[in-house]
């Protein structure tokens, strides 16, 4: 992702995003949450292999993004609150103009839909793309009954949300969560009721930290799944 002129070209190996201000960003951003959506299956397919185990996430990379000095540098671009990635998602429709894409994604009409205990709170976390890190696209998903309060029982319908992932918090489901407006997200990925009934995370954005991607989702480059 690139703000400054002299950063807008593409490499052999990246594709340079141009974005002039924070709305540009956010829009590009989600689009490639959509893509990744998309990619795996819409949320009516379980990507998860033959004879996975119970007790570990499996987690796609669709994107790696990295951030000019440009966007490091805006203070507006460069801390965003996670409710401004979901309201993006919600202003913008699917390709078929049918549903939102939030819809599409999360089954929910709206951010009030979503049933959370400080929700809000959540929601006003500040992504940090000032990072050196970068931020990475992941989706998730694991088997039905790998974790017992991700465990949507009998009876509930796909869209419902089980519970949500915040680096430096850990796992909640529903229970009070305590943040502050100072703590800075390093993602917000919420697990709902997916195919098969297999927990299942929706495209979300998380800063490239082994201790978050590969220690807690487990996630291995889309291209290198099989």
């Amino acid at each position: 992702m690139a703000k400054n002129e002299e950063c807008k070209e593409s490499t052999k190996d990246t594709l340079t995003i141009d974005v002039d201000d924070k709305d540009e960003l956010l829009d590009k951003m989600t689009d490639l949450m959509y893509d990744c959506y998309w990619q795996m299956g819409s949320g009516e397919v379980d990507f998860l292999p033959r004879n996975w185990g119970r007790t570990k996430n499996y987690c796609a990379i669709c994107n790696r993004m990295y951030f000019d000095e440009g966007i490091k540098q805006d203070k507006e671009m460069s801390l965003v609150p996670a409710k401004d990635i979901f309201l993006t998602l919600k202003s913008k429709k699917s390709p078929d103009g049918e549903y939102s894409m939030l819809y599409d994604m999360y089954k929910v009409n709206s951010l009030d839909s979503i049933t959370l205990a400080n929700k809000d709170d959540i929601f006003n976390l500040n992504y940090d793309f000032s990072i050196d890190n970068g931020y990475l696209v992941i989706t998730s998903m694991m088997k039905k009954g790998a974790m017992p309060y991700l465990a949507a029982g009998g009876g509930v319908v796909v869209g419902t949300l089980l519970a949500v992932f915040i680096p430096g918090v850990g796992w909640v489901a529903g229970a009070a969560i305590v943040v502050t407006a100072a703590t800075l997200s390093g993602g917000v990925g919420f697990f709902i009721d997916g195919p098969g009934g297999n927990p299942y995370m929706p495209p979300a954005i998380y800063v490239n930290e082994e201790k978050i991607i590969e220690d807690e989702f487990n996630c291995k480059d889309f291209a290198t799944l099989g």
